[in-house]
């Protein structure tokens, strides 16, 4: 936070300059100071940070301080909800098993789970945004990625086929 309002304070942040077009009207933004409480945030002012090679975008926000517990010089947590175009899908966070080879998801095939690599957006506390690996309509697993894999592990070790997706047999 940089500076006290009547109206609440205003904070900067940094986002990548890939994420800019998917900032559209749809888009809302939340500020978690360290009290927990989320506030409703507005972008007042974007603008390239030239001096970062134009890698990174700064965005200014307006954030609700009512009551005045947000300190000069706190640190918020901003997440955004509503910054998919419609192109993109999202999965829960629970849903990811990340591994050194990259980042994948179960996804039902047939009468099978298969773990699908994919490659990932944005990404909040509770979700996160798929931009390759997955169509719309693509069923996940969505708690447990971790727990399949290791069933997994184990069956490819024994010789049995992975993961049925009805019964877990």
């Amino acid at each position: 936070m940089f500076q006290s309002t009547p109206a609440g304070v205003l904070a900067s942040g940094w986002l990548e300059v890939s994420m800019k077009d998917r900032l559209g009207s749809n888009a809302i933004f939340s500020a978690t100071p360290g009290d927990g409480s989320p506030r409703p945030a507005k972008v007042l002012e974007s603008r390239n940070a030239l001096e970062w090679g134009e890698t990174d975008l700064e965005l200014v926000l307006s954030v609700d301080n009512l009551y005045r517990s947000i300190a000069m010089g706190s640190t918020l947590t901003v997440e955004c909800s509503g910054v998919t175009d419609g192109t993109h899908l999202s999965i829960p966070r629970e849903a990811l098993l990340t591994l050194a080879g990259g980042h994948f998801v179960y996804a039902v095939n047939g009468d099978f789970l298969t773990r699908t690599p994919v490659k990932l957006g944005a990404s909040g506390s509770a979700r996160v945004e798929v931009v390759d690996g997955l169509l719309a309509g693509d069923q996940v697993v969505q708690k447990g990625a971790m727990a399949l894999w290791m069933i997994e592990m184990q069956a490819i070790n024994g010789g049995d086929l992975c993961c049925p997706a009805a019964g877990h047999k």
